[in-house]
């Protein structure tokens, strides 16, 4: 398990089994991301049923559950499912803490993420763009939110170096 093989090695003809080995071990790492994956739906999902009923379905807690089942269904590449709960918890907290809070830019920054996986790339710009701005009247410039959503705009530029990948 601890020996490497290098690039050499596999070019001669070493690698078959390291190889075979790395895709067991690629596929395992799949398996357990899928089994987390479903996992976090569950738990989202039973601790959403329960917020709803003690909350009510437009308190903030609500959107957190919202949001990181949004998050979940995206990783299980559930786009709609995905979408709509971030449009679900974006409108909670809209409601309650206005349209420019930083509760808000969170949560339209990760509804950029979806559209952008979903091929609407003037969606996730204009999503990153407003999350951009919301951060940006509201933290101090070097902040880790507004280098991630600048990071996320560029990486919707076809020449940047983010794009590449």
């Amino acid at each position: 398990d601890g020996v490497a093989i290098t690039s050499a090695d596999y070019c001669r003809g070493g690698g078959g089994a390291w190889e075979r080995r790395s895709r067991r071990v690629a596929q395992r790492a799949r398996l357990r991301t899928v089994a987390e994956f479903a996992d976090a739906r569950a738990a989202f999902e039973r601790a959403l049923t329960i917020d709803e009923k003690v909350y009510g379905p437009e308190h903030p807690t609500v959107a957190i559950r919202v949001n990181n089942l949004g998050s979940v269904l995206q990783g299980q590449g559930d786009l709609a499912g995905a979408r709509a709960a971030h449009e679900r918890s974006l409108a909670i907290n809209e409601k309650v803490y206005g349209r420019e809070h930083p509760l808000v830019a969170t949560i339209v920054n990760n509804l950029g993420l979806v559209l952008r996986e979903q091929g609407d790339l003037a969606g996730a710009r204009a999503a990153f763009e407003r999350a951009l701005a919301i951060f940006s009247n509201a933290l101090p410039a070097d902040h880790p939110n507004i280098r991630v959503v600048r990071s996320h705009l560029e990486s919707l530029d076809p020449e940047s170096p983010l794009k590449r990948s």
